[in-house]
């Protein structure tokens, strides 16, 4: 067990440092221009900014067990990409790409991407969760805590046409009509919500799962 511990801890040292040394020097990106919060309030979003931390992101992902070579994994929002360059470093089969609509933040993770030295599956792109071209996706997570009932409705509408997603995790609930309409298309909420670090505490998720066919996957 000692062994064991003692594994994990230098396994989680490891990221800590390699994540710290990617990031390090690049811009923060919690204030953006004028024009990037313009832009994202006209889409229905919301600017406000914050991060799973590494702890976090593990939890995520143990949640929703990806795997490489069948899943694509979507980060709605993905900001600056610590996300992705966290599955890079981790899971470096998996195909993940991170959605992000302000500029300065894209820039951030296609810069941090870039940073990683080893063969990934990761991209960053810049583009509108709403409209921007997701039909692989399998697997989607969103940050958005702070978006508002409406934007989490039209959010649902978007994710009940993408034909191959299986699952979908959340830190804002979607509101009573988003499950109804999650629900006709097979999605079913999980129990219990469980609780992620994140940089300003611990946020809950929440999980949407559905069974395909083996000719939908």
């Amino acid at each position: 067990p000692c062994a064991v511990a003692q594994h994990a801890e230098e396994d989680s040292n490891s990221i800590h440092s390699r994540m710290a040394h990617i990031f390090d020097g690049l811009p923060d990106v919690h204030t953006i221009p004028g024009n990037e919060e313009d832009a994202i309030d006209a889409s229905g979003g919301h600017e406000g900014y914050g991060e799973l931390m590494i702890e976090g992101t593990a939890v995520l992902l143990e949640m929703l067990q990806p795997k490489a070579g069948k899943d694509v994994f979507f980060d709605f929002g993905s900001g600056a990409g610590r996300i992705l360059v966290q599955i890079a470093l981790e899971n470096p089969l998996l195909h993940a790409v991170g959605l992000e609509l302000a500029l300065s933040r894209h820039k951030v993770a296609c810069a941090a991407l870039e940073r990683v030295n080893t063969p990934h599956g990761c991209e960053a792109r810049l583009g509108d969760m709403l409209t921007s071209p997701c039909n692989d996706a399998t697997l989607v997570f969103i940050a958005g805590l702070l978006f508002d009932d409406d934007f989490m409705r039209r959010l649902a509408d978007r994710l009940c046409l993408l034909p191959r997603l299986r699952a979908i995790a959340t830190l804002r609930r979607f509101p009573p009509d988003g499950c109804m309409a999650l629900a006709s298309v097979g999605y079913d909420e999980r129990k219990e919500a469980v609780p992620l670090q994140c940089t300003w505490g611990m946020a809950a998720v929440y999980i949407y799962e559905r069974n395909l066919g083996q000719d939908e996957q």
